[in-house]
């Protein structure tokens, strides 16, 4: 950011080329980190009954749809 302001950038450039790429990544980790709790929250809410994306996962395993099951649970089946 010194550099930046050094070389007569404008408050706004100066955080658009100093602040925002240094900032960036962290913001979008914490981001997805957030997101991912809240699909998985809401996959355990929906298997006890509660709603959310875990009622789908619950009615196909109560049916015994395999393939349905299968194609409604890749997000919470794919973690390493």
């Amino acid at each position: 950011m010194e550099a930046s302001r050094a070389a007569g950038g404008t408050p706004l450039q100066v955080q658009r080329s100093g602040l925002l790429p240094q900032a960036l990544p962290e913001i979008v980790a914490v981001w997805l980190y957030r997101f991912e709790i809240n699909i998985r929250a809401a996959a355990i809410l929906g298997v006890v009954g509660a709603g959310g994306i875990g009622t789908i996962v619950r009615v196909h395993a109560d049916e015994l749809a395999q393939p349905e099951l299968e194609e409604s649970t890749p997000a919470q089946i794919n973690r390493p």
